[in-house]
Order: structure tokens, then sequence, then C-alpha cells
């Protein structure tokens, strides 16, 4: 076993991707070199500056289109399932059928002038004016900024309760209420807020956002900002102390799905090795038994898609069926831009592939091949709990509607 062992992490230390991660790791972003990486305040800022069409990244509306659009997908997901929002007008953000005008934006809004409530400020206040459905309104939208604290004082009640004085006039849409966190499971104290973390900001959002700019400066801007949204080193007691993993980058993301699929020998091995030593104490063990457990466990979750239950295979062929469906005069190099190799966390089989490129065909759907307008394409049968995540949330920009079972 310990030569194994000793085999596994001469070899994890020598590989590409674990070199890329210290060199990754090694380099903090200027939040982190001010010490104020997991301030609210700061993070606010960042992501007000982000959505202000007035801002120097020179994207106008953009972000706060794409902003709407995240709020719909993530309405969508299972713990906003109970708030009461018209479908209809959340088709028009992830459409993006809808015509701003205007975005006004304000971090530390203020909401009373009496002293006893004057530390009671919203995070962030955004006004967006625009024609909705053919009829110019503004929307509200509050946002309750969580990083390390928990919410006090009824915050989200009493930010629901003002604004329905606050917007009490018929130029004013229905406001929408965001709880923003580094864990989507955190509870807001109002149930109209609508749950998102920060994960989803930075996949849905920031991401797309990155490849939308055109200023060097802003891209670099936003580099840095995903720089300091997980750790500056793989120290596990700095949760302990509070320094939490907000979110993952898309670069560091790939980086540890890769490091993780060529080196889970080496992590089951290691973890085996110390599940029956009794000189580990019992929180530690804790922290060991799920990695033990989870490492070979089967996945066996279901999706609802159109109507219809799938497993993780089958729902990506679905997916990419129903998306040619909608749009038969796609060709294969257009289909590759909506499903990109990156989805697949093993990228050399990627999503779709020529039927005529396929040199292995019990790793795609052969038999089940899809016509294009220039090419005839199989769909990967290669999805594991790791990548089904990442092109569920691909569908989901794309107007999929996608529900966990």
């Amino acid at each position: 076993m310990s030569i194994n062992i000793s085999k596994l992490i001469s070899k994890a230390n020598n590989s590409k991707e674990f070199i890329e991660l210290k060199k990754y790791y090694k380099r903090m972003s200027f939040m982190q070199i001010a010490g104020c990486s997991r301030l609210e305040l700061q993070h606010s800022n960042f992501i007000a500056w982000l959505l202000n069409s007035k801002s120097d990244h020179e994207l106008g509306f953009i972000p706060i289109i794409k902003f709407l659009s995240m709020i719909a997908i993530c309405k969508e997901n299972e713990v906003n399932q109970g708030i009461d929002y018209e479908e209809d007008f959340l088709n028009l953000f992830i459409n993006e059928t809808f015509d701003i005008t205007d975005v006004s934006i304000e971090t530390e809004r203020a909401v009373s002038k009496d002293k006893k409530d004057s530390k009671k400020r919203i995070d962030i206040e955004i006004l967006v004016s625009a024609k909705f459905n053919k009829e110019n309104k503004i929307l509200p939208i509050i946002i309750e900024n969580k990083v390390k604290s928990k919410e006090h004082d009824k915050q989200t009640k009493y930010y629901y309760e003002w604004s329905k004085k606050q917007y009490d006039d018929e130029e004013y849409l229905k406001p929408i209420f965001v709880y923003l966190t580094p864990n989507i499971d955190d509870e807001p104290e109002c149930d109209e807020f609508i749950r998102i973390s920060y994960q989803n900001l930075i996949d849905l959002l920031i991401e797309p956002l990155y490849y939308f700019c055109k200023d060097e400066h802003s891209k670099i801007m936003i580099e840095d900002y995903l720089r300091c949204l997980s750790y500056t080193s793989i120290d596990l007691m700095k949760k302990e102390k509070g320094d939490i993993i907000m979110g993952y980058s898309p670069k560091e993301l790939k980086l540890l799905h890769e490091f993780w699929d060529k080196n889970k020998d080496l992590m089951y091995a290691v973890a085996k090795s110390l599940e029956d030593d009794e000189t580990i104490d019992e929180e530690e063990m804790k922290k060991i038994k799920p990695i033990i457990e989870g490492i070979n466990v089967k996945d066996y979750s279901k999706y609802e898609f159109e109507g219809n239950i799938y497993n993780k295979r089958r729902l990506v062929l679905a997916v990419v069926k129903s998306y040619v469906d909608k749009n038969p005069d796609i060709t294969y190099a257009e289909l590759l831009k909506i499903f990109p190799d990156e989805l697949n966390d093993k990228k050399t089989l990627g999503v779709i592939r020529k039927i005529s490129e396929i040199n292995d065909n019990t790793r795609y759907f052969t038999s089940e091949a899809i016509k294009l307008a220039d090419a005839e394409v199989a769909i990967c049968n290669q999805w594991g709990k790791l990548n089904i995540s990442i092109f569920i949330d691909k569908a989901k920009e794309n107007g999929m509607r996608i529900t966990k079972k």
C-alpha cells in the first residue's frame, strides 16, 4: 500500500494540473492583499460597478440584461420554487426581449431617517427603466448580500415591507428580491427573496461578461475579482476561521476537475488508509468519512426536462436534440459554440462529435445520431456528477428548464 501511495504522490506532484494549481493559488488578488476579500461592502461595490451601465467597462446594458437572465434561471432552483413571479415575465429575462433605457444603482441604500433604524441599509438597490411588454416601467431589485454574517434583526422582512410603500406607484413593477450568499442553502427570514449563490453569479453573469468585455483593464479587474472568491491556499483551517469559499472561477474549477480526475486513486488510497486510524480525533474523522464514502459512490440523480425524466446521459442527449429541433438550420460549428467541448471535463470527448470523426462508438449515442444542416453528429454519453452540473448551467443559459428530481 505504501509503495502504491508513494508512486501516486509522485505522479500527482509532477502533474501539469498540480503545477498549475500551485501557480494559481500563489498569486493573490488585490482584495486579498488589502485584507478585504470577505467584506460585504467591497463585494457589493464590485457588483454595483459591474452592473452599472455607466461604468468604465463599456459593456453598457449587457450586464444588467445578463443579471436579469440569471435571476430567471435561478428562480427554477428548487429552493426558489415557492416564490411567486409570473412565468411569462421571467421568460422576458431569459429571452432578453425587453428594451432598457436606464439603470440606477445605489449601495448601502438608507431606508429610514429614524435613528433606531439607521443601521438598516439595503446592500444594493437597482432601478431598471425599460419597456416590458410594450409598457415603460421601472423594475426595482433589492439585493441583500451576505458573505460571512447571517441575517439579523429580520432585515429581509423589513426591506420587503419598506418596498411596498417605496414602490407603491403604477410606474413601478413588482420588485425582485435577491438573497446573495456563498451558500444557496442559507435561508432569508423573508421567503420572497430569490436565493442566489456566488457560484451562480460567477457561472451566469461574471464569466459571460468576461467574454463580452473588450476593454483589457476591465478584463484584468474581473479576473482579479474571481481569484479572490476562493482560497489563496488549500489550508482547510482557514475555513474554520471564517475564510469561506465564495465560489470558483472557471479556470480554477477546470484545473481542480482535471486534477481530481487524474488523481482520485491517490485521494481514495490516502483516505482509506486513515479510515481505521485510532489516533485521528473524532472531528477530523467526520471530514474523512464523507470522502471515503463519496469517491466511488455512483450518482443516480434524475432530471426532468420538457415533461420527461432522464438520467445524466440521456438528459444531455435530450437537451441537444431539443435545441436542434428548435434550430433546424444550425451548423456543426454553430452548435459547438452553444455546447463547447469544455462543458465535459473529459474534454477530448466533448459534447458533440461528427459521426465521421468518432473512433469509439461506446462513448457516444451513435445509434441516435442527429442531423444538422451540414453534418451528422452523435452526443457523448460520458457524464458524471461533476461535469453534468456544468452542462446543465450552460443549458439553462440557453433557456432550457431542467429540474433535479
